[in-house]
């Protein structure tokens, strides 16, 4: 990249003071030349204020020297000093331009800083021996805060046209050069330090440069953002290069980084300008019980050979300290880009950390996150899309999961009430309402629970609006979870890579990996059916309550769900339990008559029976399940205390208009299934084990 230093030749008036001698001092029309000092054998020339423009307090300290600062058309020279044999050459403020605080100090040289047409040179500094050449503000553009220090240089600094150069740093040996904001581009924070230099970075025609840095050795050079286009972060460490990342044309390039391996070699880079056709966010929560199987899922990932495929896959880690002693046996949280392993599957993870400043990790140290903070979760999403920016995102979520619990997690319980993302080391969970929060409006191609109790009503109801696809299993599933080599391998088999060929992808492993484990399901949901399916479960529910009079109809339903219907709960108690939704409304529309001896009430449960099956379909385009039945999707029905023995009543957090804090989105929304804080006609919960008959 070619770099313009273009330095402006000042009018040179002398000003010399305290045992110096005063030439030349000149103020017209209404100027004000201010404080002009030179002590210490320093020397102030040609301080010049023209047209109103003032210079104050010009000052040459111990040998430095301040030389041709001038103010010309209503432009500002204010605090120009050499210091401690620093130099100050040349610095003008013209045409309503201001210079600020130019200071040369201990051997420093600030050269040839100028405001002009409005544009403002501020604190533009050259200290111990750093130098700060032809910083300029042009055309309303700044230069704010160049700085070089330590040895380091700052050259050629330019804001143009309403270009903002910011904070253009270079210290410790570390050299800027070239740093350009023109046209209304800005270049923010450049910055080159222990040794690292950032060469050439430019924003052009509004696009911007930000945070460029060259450290410990590392080199960015020619970073630019062109037409629009933006570069972030581009960032050359420990002796690695960024080169040439480029952003035109409205195009970003984000996170750039260069970093050298243990043998001094710089592997790739992090990012890049040309988007992927997906990339995977795995969210592994494994403070927990499950830190065995979270290592032996991410050596299935590594044991995947990629090739050039055009994914990426991140892995967010959180180790235990108790469960798993292996590559290590490190108990913080970190963030990993998954690569192959050539010697296929091992148990050593052998892909590469990597630092994500949204959460605050640097691969370099440890950093204990919170895995049940939903903040956490957004803002990994958050990074996962600037810096690895892809035409599809998924979202998988590992770990325990209990389903539809909503409530504060403030209380650590056992485990059956919580909902996912348990964090034994904070003790707290992330509740269903919590996580919907941190994926709304994400973009999410794909959201999948490799836990239990993954495919119900309650969940998908939640995220409805958050991706097109879900995935997850009805109950429980091994603590082993997914296959990885068999997922990714079935996946990148496919030509196009399409979110139905990822569904696809993930139920054909699912089911060869779970076909002899009894009541294994695995479901792909269409979420923008979702919201149909709830309406229709919420008529069915209706009509099956309000058909419901006597105690003996109560009853004959409450047998059909505890005997028939197929359910899912944990082998331990207490336990949630679920019932699968088609299972039920077939099983509760053959028994109507029983229910009730009105034909109406009948037809009318009939009827809302066809619909919600019809829903099912359409949501539930694909799923498998061991025993053969299809459509697999659960509900909530109450808290077990043994088999078949029910609880005294719901949790709170499932009672619609309970004291309850931050109850989910179903809760809020049912009228017919869940129960009430004071009993309805028309809730099925309610007329099954809240409402009072007559004989």
């Amino acid at each position: 990249m070619k770099i313009i230093l273009v330095l402006f030749i000042t009018l040179m008036l002398t000003v010399s003071c305290y045992q110096g001698i005063i030439l030349d001092e000149q103020g017209t029309p209404a100027g004000f030349i201010n404080d002009t000092q030179r002590p210490s054998d320093g020397n102030v020339n040609d301080a010049q204020e023209t047209d109103e423009g003032n210079v104050n307090g010009s000052q040459g300290a111990a040998g430095g020297n301040v030389n041709g600062a001038q103010g010309a058309a209503g432009g500002n020279v204010n605090n120009a000093q050499g210091a401690t044999g620093g130099n100050v050459n040349g610095s003008q403020g013209a045409a309503g331009g201001n210079v600020n605080g130019a200071q040369g100090a201990t051997g420093g040289n600030v050269n040839n800083a100028q405001g002009a047409t409005g544009g403002n040179v501020n604190g533009a500094q050259g200290a111990a021996g750093g130098n700060v050449n032809g910083a300029q503000g042009a055309a309303g553009g700044n230069v704010n805060n160049a700085q070089g220090a330590a040895g380091g240089n700052v050259n050629g600094a330019q804001g143009a046209a309403g270009g903002n150069v910011n904070n253009a740093q270079g210290a410790t040996g570390g050299n800027v050069n070239g740093a350009q904001g023109a046209a209304g581009g800005n270049v923010n924070n450049a910055q080159g330090t222990a040794g690292g230099n950032v060469n050439g970075a430019q924003s052009a025609a509004g696009g911007n440069v930000n945070g460029a840095q060259g450290a410990a050795g590392g080199n960015v050079n020619g970073a630019q953002g062109a037409a629009g286009g933006n570069v972030n972060n581009a960032q050359g460490a420990a002796g690695g290069n960024v080169n040439g990342a480029q952003g035109a044309a409205g195009g970003n390039v984000n996170g750039s980084q260069g970093v050298a391996d243990k043998d001094g070699f710089v592997k790739g880079t992090q990012g890049s300008s040309e988007k992927r056709k997906w990339t995977f966010i795995i969210y592994m929560a494994a403070d927990n019980d499950l830190e065995s199987a979270a290592i032996a899922d991410l050596n299935e990932l590594e044991a995947v050979n990629y090739g050039a495929a055009p994914i990426s896959i991140l892995a967010l880690l959180d180790r235990h300290n108790d469960y798993d002693m292996t590559n290590g046996n490190w108990s913080d949280t970190r963030l990993f880009e998954i690569k192959s392993d050539p010697n296929g599957l091992t148990s050593t993870i052998r892909s590469s950390r990597i630092d994500c400043l949204e959460l605050g990790l640097s691969k370099n140290s440890e950093t204990e996150l919170n895995m049940a903070d939903p903040f956490v979760l957004s803002r990994l999403i958050d990074f996962s899309k600037r810096v690895y920016p892809a035409e599809n995102y998924a979202l998988f979520i590992w770990g325990h999961g209990t389903g539809w619990r909503g409530g504060t997690n403030n209380n650590y319980l056992p485990e059956p009430v919580k909902a996912v993302a348990f964090d034994d080391t904070n003790k707290q969970y992330m509740s269903l309402p919590s996580f919907g929060r941190a994926v709304a409006g994400k973009g999410l191609s794909v959201i999948a629970f490799d836990t239990c109790f993954g495919a119900l009503l309650e969940v998908a109801y939640q995220i409805r609006n958050s991706a097109e696809l879900f995935i997850g299993s009805e109950g429980e599933i091994a603590s082993t979870g997914w296959d990885y080599t068999a997922l990714f391998n079935g996946f990148l088999s496919k030509e196009k890579l399409l979110i139905s060929d990822l569904g696809s992808a993930i139920q054909n492993q699912f089911s060869k990996q779970y076909a002899s484990q009894n009541k294994a399901t695995i479901s792909q949901i269409q979420l923008s059916r979702v919201n149909e399916l709830f309406l229709r479960f919420n008529d069915f529910s209706g009509a099956v309550a309000k058909a419901i009079t006597t105690e003996p109809a109560k009853n004959t339903v409450l047998n059909q769900i505890f005997k028939s219907v197929e359910s899912y709960f944990f082998t331990s108690f207490p336990s949630d339990m679920y019932i699968d939704i088609f299972d039920f409304t077939e099983k509760i529309s053959a028994i109507r008559g029983s229910i009730t001896s009105d034909t109406t009430q009948q037809n009318a449960i009939s009827d809302a029976a066809d619909k919600l099956k019809a829903a099912l379909a359409l949501a539930i385009p694909s799923s498998w399940a061991r025993d053969g039945t299809s459509r697999k999707m659960g509900v909530h029905v109450i808290p077990l205390r043994g088999n078949a023995i029910p609880a005294s009543m719901h949790e709170l957090a499932y009672i619609r208009g309970s004291m309850a804090i931050d109850k989910n989105a179903f809760v809020e929304d049912s009228q017919n299934w869940v129960p009430n804080s004071i009993p309805k006609n028309n809730s099925l919960l309610d007329k099954l084990f809240y409402w009072t008959y007559t004989l």
